[in-house]
């Protein structure tokens, strides 16, 4: 049966996200749906690399404006809600643009937390759009959940920060009903827990995230058993066969948590980024000796503005390639033997690839958020990775990691709770989200006409 040209469009500013969507726009072509596909890039708010990412698929893009013409990540800035709310006319305005221009069934996104995403959701909404919402990680249910003008952070974090570095205003952290108030009052919409913010649907990214929005009050008929379709291109890369090593000592790649980003902005978080570095910099000591080693920065991390002078001038001294964090992780690891970092999903990435991963443990004071502890005991309990908490484990560590038998191992785990973490390891997260996709299309339509 031939297909009318279902047209979607999506935001996103992180790569990642946008690798997932064209998964999704692959699947959906696969199906032999005809399908146009357009970007918003949340680039000028959030930093990253949204329009080249999106351009990279061949999709063409839109900035979401931004009035003040200023560059600072938005929530870095002095007055996060009055700037949200001088952009609200341009927004609308852009929306209905691309609703006149595209004529899309539905507006596809990754996180509705925030004024920026929320505002944007309701404005497709009014054009009778299907909203889809694709979880994109373990941990975007934080309860209690107090969102400030689209931070993205717990209130408890953002308050520190305000305190510490005075970048945000107090009002930000009044009670619920003074903050709805104001914010009403700047024509801005209120943010509740993610997925309770107008998307139709939520594809979800693992079993255990899917229990945990239940647990926090999402509608369990909105949920979707989808899994995260950016996990889909690590699939087909592990059952590719692996290049021929030619190269006489293995690699070793040192992933940065990103904590110095936060640090550059004077966040009390410069005390993580200095504790892993610290831990860091005695494995990349530790393995210049057997390893050709690289250090992965967080996209946008520049060390030079937040490591003391001797710790620069150290690393400096080590003989190691560093990484700007630009490149995508798929490209990146499997010309790996070894991968070294926080507690990420790159570490799960290099596990799929067949990729020895080492978890440095390191003190954070967002360890509490739920991203980084679902992460942390993923990594820990049910896969058993090996930790490096002090500079005295890292030899028995990396000895552990060079076993034969590691990597099979925590990859049969890996298989064995893959409902958990990923719902299905099957390279079909893409499909699964393609049908949800055609199904809202399909309601939106119906309830249209």
């Amino acid at each position: 049966m031939a297909h009318r040209t279902l047209s979607i469009v999506s935001t996103a500013s992180a790569g990642h996200v946008i690798d997932a969507y064209h998964e999704t726009i692959c699947a959906l072509q696969s199906l032999g749906v005809p399908t146009a596909h357009v970007g918003i890039s949340l680039e000028a708010w959030y930093g990253r690399e949204g329009r080249e990412r999106y351009s990279s698929h061949g999709y063409e893009s839109y900035d979401l404006p931004r009035p003040s013409g200023c560059r600072t990540p938005w929530w870095q800035t002095p007055a996060v809600l009055e700037e949200a709310a001088a952009a609200m006319p341009a927004l609308d305005r852009m929306v209905g643009e691309i609703c006149s221009d595209h004529r899309p069934s539905v507006f596809l996104l990754a996180d509705d937390v925030g004024q920026l995403e929320v505002a944007l959701i309701r404005a497709f909404k009014r054009r009778h759009c299907a909203v889809v919402l694709l979880e994109h990680g373990y941990g975007h249910v934080r309860l209690p959940k107090q969102e400030a003008a689209g931070t993205r952070r717990s209130v408890t974090w953002l308050a520190q920060r305000a305190r510490a570095a005075k970048h945000l205003p107090r009002r930000l952290f009044s009670p619920d009903a003074r903050r709805a108030r104001a914010l009403a009052r700047l024509g801005l919409p209120s943010v509740s827990t993610f997925g309770t913010n107008g998307a139709d649907v939520v594809c979800t990214y693992s079993g255990l995230s899917a229990e945990r929005l239940v647990q926090v009050g999402v509608d369990a008929t909105l949920l979707r058993p989808t899994g995260y379709p950016y996990f889909d291109q690590f699939v087909r890369r592990a059952r590719e066969e692996r290049r021929a090593r030619l190269r006489k000592r293995p690699r070793a790649v040192i992933v940065s948590n990103g904590m110095g980003i936060l640090g550059q902005a004077g966040a009390p978080v410069v005390q993580d980024a200095l504790t892993f570095y610290e831990l860091a910099l005695g494995v990349a000591e530790k393995l210049q000796r057997t390893h050709d080693v690289v250090f992965r920065l967080k996209a946008g991390e520049t060390p030079r503005t937040f490591l003391p002078s001797h710790m620069f001038a150290r690393m400096e001294s080590l003989d190691m390639a560093v990484d700007d964090g630009l490149s995508r992780s798929i490209d990146l690891l499997p010309d790996f033997d070894l991968v070294v970092g926080g507690e990420s999903t790159v570490l799960l990435e290099a596990l799929i690839l067949g990729v020895a991963p080492a978890l440095l443990d390191t003190p954070s004071v967002i360890r509490e958020q739920e991203l980084r502890s679902s992460i942390y005991k993923a990594l820990t309990e049910l896969l058993g990775v090996e930790v490096i908490r002090t500079p005295h484990e890292i030899a028995d560590a990396l000895a552990a990691t060079s076993d034969t038998s590691y990597v099979p191992r925590l990859q049969s785990r890996l298989m064995d709770e893959q409902e958990l973490l990923f719902h299905a390891l099957d390279g079909r997260s893409g499909a699964r989200v393609a049908r949800v996709i055609l199904e809202a299309a399909g309601s939106a339509k119906a309830e249209a006409g």
